[in-house]
Parts: C-alpha cells; sequence; structure tokens
C-alpha cells in the first residue's frame, strides 16, 4: 500500500509539472515570474491579430501608441571644406524623441539631436557644434513580424564652427578660409542656419521574440539655408541650397520586458550634409568666399525607449 501511495503521489507531481511545462510552451511569450492573471493577459495579447510578439502592449493586450527615446551619441566625424584641407574630429551629445505611432495608423513625432566636438587639420583646429530638430508626420505599417513608417516633415539644421588657424600655415589666413575683407582675424565663428524637408522611412523585422533589427533612411532637401559671422555681427549671407543630405541607419533592438514596452538599442548610422558655397559679394563686387562644405558623420547612439 504505501509503494502505490507513493507512486501515485509521484504520478500526479509530474502531470502537475508537466501541465504548467506545456502552458509555457504553449505561449512562449510568459515569463516564468508573471502571475495567472499576467499570464492570462499576455495570451489575450498573442490572440490579437493586430499584435506582434514584439508589439508593445498593455494588460489588456492592445498596442500602446506611444514611445518616448531618450539616448546619448558618439560620433567621429570629417569636415572636407571644398578645394582645401579637410578636418577630422570627435563628436558626442544627446538624442530624443516623442512619437505617436498606433499600428496601421498616422504617425506624428518630434525629435532633437545635439552634439559637439572639435576636429583638428593641417590648417588648425575647428570646434562643431551641431543641433538638429524635426518634426514628422507619415503613416505606419504593421504586420506580424514587421513594422514600416513612411513619413516627411520640416527640419532645421544649425552648425556652429569656431574656427583657429593654425600660426604655422600663413595660407590658414588667406581669402579661402576667412572672406578678403576680414582676413586679419586670428579666430573665427561661422553660424550655419538650414531649414530642410525630409523624407524618409523606419523599417524592423522580429529576428527572434527578444530582438528586432531594422533599416532606416532619411533625405533631406534644403529649402532655405543662411551664415553668419562673427565678425560681422548682424549680417547673414545666403547660401545655395543642397540635396546631397541623407542619413542611413541600422537599428538593433533589445526587448528589455515581455510586454516590449521598455527597450534598448544600439543604433550605428552614417549621415552626410552639405553646407552651400556663398552667393553673395560687397557692394564693389567682393565675393563673399566660403566654400561648399561637406561633413561625413559615422557613429553610434545608445537608446532607451519606453512605450505608454
Amino acid at each position: 500500500m504505501k509503494t502505490n501511495y507513493f507512486l501515485l503521489t509521484a504520478i500526479a507531481l509530474t502531470t502537475g509539472v508537466g501541465q504548467v511545462i506545456a502552458k509555457e510552451q504553449h505561449n512562449p511569450s510568459m515569463c516564468s515570474w508573471m502571475s495567472t492573471d499576467v499570464k492570462e493577459d499576455v495570451a489575450k495579447e498573442q490572440r490579437n491579430p493586430l499584435v506582434c510578439s514584439w508589439m508593445p502592449t498593455d494588460v489588456k493586450g492592445d498596442p500602446l501608441k506611444s514611445f518616448f527615446m531618450l539616448g546619448a551619441n558618439y560620433t567621429r566625424v570629417n569636415f572636407a571644406p571644398k578645394g582645401l584641407s579637410s578636418f577630422n574630429g570627435n563628436m558626442g551629445g544627446l538624442e530624443a524623441e516623442y512619437a505617436w505611432q498606433p499600428p496601421n495608423a498616422f504617425y506624428a513625432g518630434l525629435e532633437l539631436d545635439w552634439r559637439q566636438g572639435s576636429m583638428t587639420g593641417s590648417s588648425g583646429k575647428r570646434d562643431l557644434v551641431q543641433v538638429n530638430t524635426a518634426e514628422k508626420l507619415g503613416y505606419t505599417w504593421v504586420g506580424k513580424c514587421w513594422l514600416y513608417n513612411l513619413y516627411t516633415g520640416f527640419g532645421f539644421n544649425y552648425l556652429g564652427h569656431h574656427l583657429h588657424p593654425s600660426t604655422t600655415s600663413p595660407s590658414a589666413f588667406s581669402g579661402s578660409y576667412f572672406p578678403p575683407f576680414i582676413s586679419t582675424a586670428t579666430s573665427i565663428k561661422f553660424n550655419y542656419y538650414e531649414f530642410y524637408f525630409p523624407l524618409g522611412f523606419t523599417s524592423s523585422y522580429e529576428a527572434v521574440r527578444w530582438f528586432t533589427i531594422g533599416l532606416n533612411f532619411e533625405w533631406m532637401a534644403q529649402v532655405f539655408t543662411s551664415v553668419g559671422i562673427s565678425s560681422l555681427p548682424g549680417a547673414y549671407w545666403n547660401l545655395q541650397q543642397k540635396l546631397l543630405n541623407f542619413l542611413v541607419e541600422v537599428p538593433f533592438i533589445f526587448h528589455l520586458t515581455c510586454r516590449s514596452n521598455w527597450k534598448f538599442v544600439i543604433n550605428p548610422f552614417y549621415e552626410h550634409w552639405q553646407d552651400g558655397k556663398s552667393t553673395a559679394t560687397t557692394s564693389s563686387g567682393t565675393p563673399l568666399g566660403l566654400p561648399l562644405n561637406n561633413y561625413n558623420f559615422y557613429g553610434v547612439e545608445f537608446n532607451f525607449i519606453y512605450n505608454f
């Protein structure tokens, strides 16, 4: 009798554990530490045909419609004025973004990016500050394992230079770096103000339940650009508008919670930007002489995203 009793007890325990394991395997998005009520909510989430396993949801299983992102970045920059020696350096900064992004619906977002650093070259040193902000409007499509967003909007990019020419390079003081009528300066600040229309897309694909990979592209068409020079306060000079401005990103997104409402993103990027050359001349016909500038930004962002 004792043997049968212990045998029946062992069978009951084994059956109970097997049922629990079967439930976990049947619903892989359930964490082992979840309560029964939470697991039932996750099951509802999976039964919602509009919800991917990685899509952030509330406790009822409905998709969350907003997110806030905050993070830091590192950038390697190459700056090349056309026909002149280039500068190379490092920058660091912060970025933030808020977006309203319900699935299969209209999208609206606002972002702000800041980075700052210094560059050196054979002709001297440049301190560089960049502040970029943009509002975006578009549409979001969501499938079972993918998300695609197409948008446009309006943006503003500020680039502030503080140039310190090398005292060992007399050519650095020529009109190729300073306009001829202020070439006696020992350092000078340039403030570029550039408005543009962005056109781009973001996309992501669920590789595994806890990891998503994306591909983002944005083209930025300048519509109004000008530059201010510290030695000439109050004067702003028009520049040629440039169209060869674009950004490419490949974000690696790690889901930190079972409902994916917290994420960590490692986002490598490449950005190309141009400042058009100056078109203005003085009353005597002397050209301002600022060249076309090319920027190449290579870097990575480290961001946290909270969906709500």
